[in-house]
């Protein structure tokens, strides 16, 4: 519990990263393609009650923290990021511009 407090303390204090945009055809989180994905995950996080924001499309702190708080309460890796296995265990298709 303590680590999980720590932890959005922590991820609160971070100013979302800029994704800067990709030289791919297909998509980047910065696309449509990319926003559609975002909204994609923040509904599934919500339906979670893990992120509480607005459906906006756009990765910024509430979403990252949503994803971290996630994967501590899930055992996966704490990436806070958007990822193949996060989008798995939402139950979300990866995109094949994500896929490894």
């Amino acid at each position: 519990m303590v680590v999980g407090l720590l932890l959005v303390i922590a991820v609160r204090t971070l100013n979302a990263a800029s994704i800067p945009p990709q030289d791919e055809p297909h998509g980047s989180v910065m696309t449509p393609l990319g926003k559609q994905l975002i909204t994609e995950l923040q509904v599934a996080l919500q339906g979670q009650n893990y992120y509480q924001g607005d459906i906006d499309g756009l990765f910024g702190s509430e979403t990252q923290e949503a994803i971290y708080l996630l994967q501590l309460d899930h055992a996966l890796p704490l990436t806070g990021s958007v990822n193949v296995q996060l989008l798995e265990w939402l139950g979300i298709e990866p995109p094949a511009w994500l896929m490894p």
